[in-house]
């Protein structure tokens, strides 16, 4: 997680008027969706980010050793 939404889950969970939704069972399985949506929106924010892979300098042969 990012250091900002530590701070921001933290400040939440001290504040009981504003998860005070959260604490039925529809509640529960809401908060459980949107943590699992931001889970996974982090996620494809990270691969997008990563650069693409480039070739390696050295191809292994069918034989398993490094062609020279």
């Amino acid at each position: 997680m990012t250091i900002i939404s530590m701070v921001a889950l933290g400040v939440f969970s001290l504040t009981g008027s504003f998860l005070a939704p959260y604490g039925t069972p529809t509640g529960q399985l809401l908060l459980a969706f949107f943590l699992a949506a931001y889970v996974a929106a982090l996620v494809a924010l990270k691969r997008m980010s990563q650069p693409p892979r480039s070739p390696r300098f050295l191809a292994e042969t069918s034989e398993g050793g490094v062609a020279r």
